[in-house]
C-alpha cells in the first residue's frame, strides 16, 4: 500500500468499513543543476589552462577532470533530464562530463 493511505469512514455506513484513497504524491523535483553543471566546467577548465600554462601539477587536474568534471556532468545531465528543462542543457552536461573523463583518461 505504498500509493494508498486508508482512513476510516465518518457518516453513514458501517462504521468498520474503511476506504482506500488514492494519494499517490508527485516525484519530487532535483534542484536546478546548472550551477554544479557549470561550476563542474569552469574548475575544471581553470585547473586544466593551469596546467598547460605549467604551474598545476598532473595529479592535481587529472582527478579533478575525471571525477569532478567528468562524473558530476554527467549527474547533471541526468537531473536536467529528470527535471526536464531545455534539450541543449540536457545533451551539453553529458556531453561535457563525458569529453573531460576522456581527456582525464588519456592523460
Amino acid at each position: 500500500m505504498a500509493d494508498t493511505d486508508v482512513r476510516e469512514r465518518y457518516g453513514p455506513g458501517d462504521p468498520n468499513e474503511a476506504v482506500i484513497e488514492n494519494t499517490a504524491r508527485p516525484a519530487l523535483a532535483v534542484a536546478d543543476p546548472a550551477p554544479l553543471g557549470l561550476a563542474a566546467f569552469a574548475l575544471t577548465t581553470f585547473m586544466l589552462s593551469g596546467h598547460t600554462a605549467g604551474f598545476i601539477p598532473d595529479i592535481a587536474w587529472v582527478g579533478l577532470a575525471l571525477f569532478y568534471g567528468g562524473m558530476i556532468q554527467l549527474l547533471a545531465g541526468m537531473w536536467e533530464f529528470r527535471n526536464k528543462t531545455s534539450s541543449v542543457r540536457r545533451r551539453s552536461r553529458p556531453t561535457a562530463g563525458s569529453g573531460w573523463g576522456s581527456v582525464a583518461s588519456s592523460s
